[in-house]
């Protein structure tokens, strides 16, 4: 009968159609129908495994059979009642406005888009709204007032950060407190004698206000110098700059290239003042008698090294920033020391460095001591060659690379402004293989001192204390030798240096095969000769000059870097000779060798 009912729902007018039921007739067919099938055994709900029951079970059985006659008393009393006429039985449909139903009609459709945007020419690209947003709502601060907001000294101590704040020009640079008094900034570093300046200040900023005075304590103060260090009202830049071609003096800061001032300004980032008047430079009281007497005695004449002595001040002064560095060179005692002196006392003691040695420049922590600084100095330069770390120290000082820093027990760091590098000594610059070092000679400026011959009694003790006095003029003079060195693009002037003071080739093993080539070797297209030819030539002539000699496979090496260099035309062969060994073709041995 199921399967006869399903059936009859399903025919071809549908369930849902109008012309389903139309009567209680077929309703009562079907009905019948149901009736007329054979009842199925109810199972007794006993679906227990064990093989043994016990008699209480058969009360439950009993229960069920009875409760299920009562189900089919109730089933026959439905199929009793008298069936509806579903063909008259009304629906409430809400009323649909006839206005809304005619726009819905008048709607043209839509055309649905298959995901391909480039079907049809011209179509729109459609603007495609992520599902998920990275923005955090807004969300207000609590409400502490009735809580934390009642702390009235916490209130006061932050009243009291703030109007620090507004009574002075504040600044956190690289990790410091910084405040900018009258000519440029200060910086209170992380130290205990710093923290204890910085602590004065602001006690100072307070000091006329008897009640603020009389209140705070020791502790106090320190926790508004913690609270200045913290506070994000502050500017905290990260990279400084300087005004370009300026010195910063007592009463102004002066432009060396247009010879132009203005007042001192918290925005040109001046961390040092040099003891001099704009005015005095611009005009100054005296003439350098002294200066130009000692220009005079150790130049020998050679009107290039004054110009040289007063670039080398104005470069260290502006913090020019070029691919060069000063050695100055000449015998003992004759002053090569003084200007050097002079300009540590012109540019401040915490503006410049000293190194006691060359090797000092391949310490690890040498690099850190030298931040910040405008020059920086090296006494004694060594008579043998430089150290390799130092000769890499030195470029990186006279380029554009960076330099890395690092303090002992600290963190390391960056730093691309650096100081101008001055180099004092007896000796000539030496090097290993100086041929291959271009570009460290062409980024040395050599200033030769010669010898005056003044007596040791005519001599001028502590001569630059003299020169200090003089410094209005010399600053104006280095202004004059600036403005030159500016219209050169920068070249700085160069003068001719005697032999003895020359850059040089500080290997001895070359400069034994530089001798032996010039002296023993020409050069003859065509010719061929063994590299054991060679070497046995070699330790003829090094005997005879009673030089040091080397080996066989340090000579081989040796002579080809040096050969190449001299005589480019030698070309090295596998086959001399018709036979298989090594040697050189276009250089012949000279008779006689």
């Amino acid at each position: 009968m199921g399967k006869d009912l399903f059936s009859m729902l399903n025919r071809e007018e549908g369930a849902g159609n109008s012309s389903t039921l139309d009567s209680s007739e077929e309703l009562n067919f079907m009905l019948d129908n149901l009736l007329a099938q054979p009842a199925e055994p109810i199972p007794s709900g006993q679906y227990t495994l064990e093989e043994d029951t016990d008699d209480s079970n058969s009360d439950v059985v009993s229960d069920e059979q009875e409760d299920c006659g009562d189900f089919m008393d109730s089933y026959a009393e439905v199929l009793a009642m008298e069936p509806e006429d579903l063909s008259v039985t009304q629906y409430d449909d809400p009323e649909t406005s006839s206005a809304l139903f005619t726009f819905f009609v008048d709607q043209q459709p839509e055309s649905i888009s298959s995901s391909r945007y480039d079907e049809l020419d011209g179509a729109p690209v459609p603007n495609l709204i992520a599902s998920h947003t990275t923005k955090k709502a807004k969300v207000l601060p609590p409400n502490i007032a009735d809580g934390l907001g009642n702390r009235q000294e916490a209130k006061d101590f932050v009243a009291l950060e703030d109007f620090l704040v507004s009574q002075a020009d504040w600044m956190l640079y690289d990790g410091c407190l910084c405040l900018f008094q009258d000519s440029c900034w200060v910086k209170f570093k992380d130290k205990d004698k710093d923290k204890d300046k910085a602590i004065r200040e602001i006690r100072q900023l307070l000091d006329c206000y008897g009640a603020i005075r009389e209140t705070l304590t020791a502790s106090d103060y320190r926790r508004l110098y913690y609270g200045l260090l913290s506070n994000p009202r502050l500017e905290a830049p990260e990279n400084l700059k300087t005004p370009a071609n300026t010195i910063n003096c007592l009463d102004g800061t002066l432009n060396l290239l247009t010879l132009e001032s203005h007042p001192h300004r918290p925005q040109d980032y001046f961390f040092y003042c040099f003891n001099l008047s704009v005015q005095d430079v611009l005009n100054p009281p005296m003439r350098g008698s002294y200066f130009e007497r000692y220009v005079s005695q150790i130049s020998d004449n050679v009107p290039g090294v004054r110009r040289q002595l007063l670039e080398l001040l104005s470069i260290a002064m502006t913090g020019t920033q070029l691919k060069y560095f000063f050695a100055i060179l000449g015998p003992s005692n004759t002053g090569k020391s003084q200007f050097p002196r002079f300009a540590h006392e012109l540019l401040g003691h915490k503006n410049v460095e000293s190194i006691s040695g060359i090797d000092d420049f391949g310490n690890r922590f040498t690099t850190s001591a030298l931040y910040g600084k405008l020059l920086v100095t090296c006494g004694d330069l060594p008579k043998g060659v430089l150290p390799e770390a130092a000769i890499g120290v030195l470029k990186q000082y006279c380029g554009d690379d960076a330099v890395k820093g690092e303090y002992k027990h600290g963190a390391s760091f960056t730093y691309y402004q650096k100081p101008l590098v001055v180099l004092v000594g007896n000796h000539p610059i030496k090097v290993r293989q100086a041929d291959c070092e271009d570009a460290l000679l062409n980024r040395l400026v050599i200033i030769p001192f010669a010898d005056s011959g003044i007596d040791d009694a005519e001599r001028i003790k502590n001569l630059y204390q003299y020169f200090l006095q003089e410094a209005p003029y010399i600053v104006h003079e280095a202004a004059i030798a600036f403005q030159d060195l500016v219209a050169r693009n920068w070249v700085p002037t160069r003068v001719p240096v005697p032999a003895e003071y020359a850059f040089q080739e500080g290997d001895s093993t070359l400069l034994g095969i530089q001798d032996f080539i010039e002296n023993c070797i020409s050069s003859t297209p065509g010719a061929e000769v063994s590299t054991a030819d060679l070497f046995q030539a070699y330790c003829d002539f090094t005997l005879e000059d009673g030089c040091h000699q080397m080996n066989a496979t340090t000579f081989s090496r040796s002579f080809s870097a040096v050969i190449k260099q001299l005589i480019p035309v030698a070309t090295p062969t596998k086959r001399v000779h018709g036979t298989d060994s090594r040697g050189y073709v276009n250089i012949a041995l000279i008779c006689g060798s």
